[in-house]
């Protein structure tokens, strides 16, 4: 009987055990992960394509892109100069500002699909 005890002891600490590291491996791993980009989507860039691609005015996106916490005035303006061809081209408007808005982050935080 003492066997049959020690026996189902040992597999609980066992598995309090492995427990306890599979909850520190997922800790340690959202940290890592929010650790890794420090840019986040923000849905007014997103009402800004859509400005944009309708043909919006350019103090209008000014102002939309300032009120993002990614963008100061000077970024606000590479962003529209970069995707000034955009003007020209309605049809593909919204993707050639999401290109625009993700070459001034240098890195791709936006897409084209909004999830």
């Amino acid at each position: 009987m003492d066997d049959i005890l020690r026996g189902m002891g040992l597999l609980c600490i066992i598995m309090v055990t492995l427990h306890a590291a599979k909850k520190i491996m997922a800790h340690l791993e959202a940290v890592r992960a929010s650790k890794g980009s420090e840019n986040y989507e923000d849905n007014a860039v997103y009402k800004a394509a859509c400005v944009f691609a309708a043909g919006g005015s350019e103090e209008e996106l000014k102002h939309m892109l300032a009120d993002s916490y990614q963008f100061d005035s000077t970024k606000a303006e590479q962003i529209l100069l970069l995707s000034n061809s955009g003007r020209v081209d309605r049809d593909h408007a919204y993707a050639i500002f999401i290109k625009a808005v993700n070459d001034v982050l240098g890195e791709e935080v936006y897409r084209l699909t909004q999830s």
